[in-house]
């Protein structure tokens, strides 16, 4: 049995795909599919540097972390 990927091997630039078993090419998509929709799905609940930095200045600022912190720091204040 032929693979997908011994099957890409075989194409050149600009020939047409050959034709491929329902179940194959079902087998196919469906897998793109769960592929594509995974990427997506990483890419929607990425938090990107934007959201680490607010969290960083809110924590830097909260009265709760700052009344924690060593009097020693409070010339810097």
């Amino acid at each position: 049995m032929v693979t997908y990927f011994q099957k890409q091997e075989e194409l050149q630039p600009g020939a047409e795909p050959t034709d491929m078993e329902g179940e194959q090419l079902i087998t196919m998509v469906n897998k793109a599919v769960s592929a594509i929709t995974t990427r997506l799905h990483n890419l929607a609940t990425f938090e990107g540097a934007e959201s680490r930095v607010s969290t960083l200045v809110a924590a830097a600022n909260s009265h709760d972390n700052l009344c924690r912190m060593d009097p020693a720091w409070h010339p810097w204040l």
